[in-house]
């Protein structure tokens, strides 16, 4: 008799733990955490789309193109390890979709390898299935904490880049320990809070892109062959450079010499070796001509904050100085 209770309890144990360690595949539920330290009335609250897709990537990309992209993102986020593809686009499009995945989109973070073979994604997962869900509902709740968190409805355009911006730039350190060869995925950056100029950007474009923005992938290498990765952002029809990893290096996220710089600048400042890419070579962007100066009167600011009631923000200067700076008209005001 004591046997079979045994076995019966046993029996129930591995039932129950099958239960909770296995999730389901359908009708992924997600709740986001709101915290203590978010205005709620004036925060703005967004549902995190992991099928959005970079305009500037997509220009050239075909309906079924884009139906391809998003069957595979819903395919990670179904824990597919094979993922049909529809067969009206080349192997060069099913390639060029794979990368602007690889590129853009955080659920790349959970994959070990991803490959095409015979009209299927092949998909290999670096967690048990369990642990790749609680990894997306980690990877949706820190994105809409951060844009609750850092966004008001308030903000401009403008605005809402630089509170990303310096979000990223401040709360998040510089891995000097990685060999820089090496490469930290969104997901250990968002959970470590360190990484490399890839994680800054990607993580600056996937928030952005969020909330409407349209930005860009950007690349180069340094003169001393070192690669760098940050990206662009529009701002009323004109293009500019944000690069909040060096924005972290040299001034610790606390000031704007990286904010919304020319092509000039980001050229001449740094000395990028051979100017820069936008995109890859499997999905390259047509180059979007960074010309403005409108912002350059922040680059110099050694210290800022927002003015919650308009569309300033108030700067100060080496020479302790105080100015407003009007980010909807690009007006400096002493």
């Amino acid at each position: 008799m004591a046997k079979k209770i045994l076995s019966v309890f046993i029996a129930l144990f591995i039932i129950v733990n099958l239960f909770i360690y296995v999730s389901p595949k359908k009708d992924i539920s997600i709740t986001v955490d709101y915290k203590d330290d978010i205005n709620y009335e004036d925060a703005v609250r967004v549902n995190i789309d992991f099928y959005f897709i970079e305009k500037a990537a997509t220009t050239d990309f075909t309906s079924d193109m884009i139906d391809v992209y998003k069957t595979l993102t819903n395919g990670v986020l179904q824990y597919q390890s094979k993922i049909k593809i529809n067969n009206n686009i080349s192997d060069r499009d099913i390639a060029r979709v794979m990368y602007l995945f690889a590129d853009g989109n955080p659920l790349y973070s959970l994959l070990e390898s991803l490959s095409m073979d015979n009209g299927y994604y092949i998909v290999d997962y670096k967690m048990n299935e369990y642990k790749h869900y609680k990894a997306i509902d980690y990877i949706k709740n820190t994105f809409e904490y951060i844009i609750s968190k850092t966004i008001s409805k308030k903000y401009c355009e403008s605005q809402k880049i630089l509170a990303i911006y310096q979000y990223f730039a401040s709360n998040y350190s510089y891995d000097n320990t990685t060999d820089k060869k090496n490469f930290i995925d969104v997901y250990d950056f968002l959970k470590n809070g360190k990484g490399l100029c890839h994680s800054y950007a990607r993580a600056c474009r996937f928030a952005l892109y969020q909330l409407g923005v349209n930005t860009a992938s950007c690349k180069g290498y340094t003169n001393s062959g070192v690669y760098h990765e940050w990206f662009l952002a529009e701002i009323n029809g004109e293009w500019y450079h944000f690069d909040p990893t060096f924005e972290r290096t040299k001034t610790g996220g606390q000031g704007l010499c990286y904010f919304a710089i020319s092509d000039e600048i980001r050229l001449d400042r740094d000395n990028l070796k051979d100017g820069f890419n936008m995109g890859t070579n499997a999905y390259p962007i047509e180059v979007k001509k960074c010309t403005s100066n409108l912002f350059s009167d922040l680059w110099s600011a050694c210290f800022w904050d927002f003015d919650e009631e308009q569309y300033y923000i108030k700067l100060q200067f080496e020479n302790m100085q105080d100015k407003l700076f009007d980010m909807y008209e690009g007006i400096m005001y002493f």
